[in-house]
């Protein structure tokens, strides 16, 4: 599982599983690729894991929201 740090010169910018950053050309990305996507890379191609980023996104709003939660 991958997830898309940005998008630059023709390239998404991805972290990987193990934090390293790599470069992948946006014409073998699924179309729809964007900034926080996580996808997936198979034998097939890469995808998209629309319910990885939900719940990603759910747990980064969450910790958001304690830093500002009055104690």
């Amino acid at each position: 599982m991958m997830t898309v740090d940005r998008i630059e010169d023709g390239y998404a910018v991805v972290e990987n599983d193990c934090g390293e950053m790599e470069r992948i050309p946006l014409g073998k990305l699924p179309e729809g690729i964007h900034e926080g996507a996580v996808i997936i890379s198979s034998t097939d191609g890469y995808s998209l894991d629309a319910e990885s980023e939900r719940i990603r996104r759910a747990s980064m709003a969450k910790r958001t929201r304690s830093l500002f939660k009055k104690r």
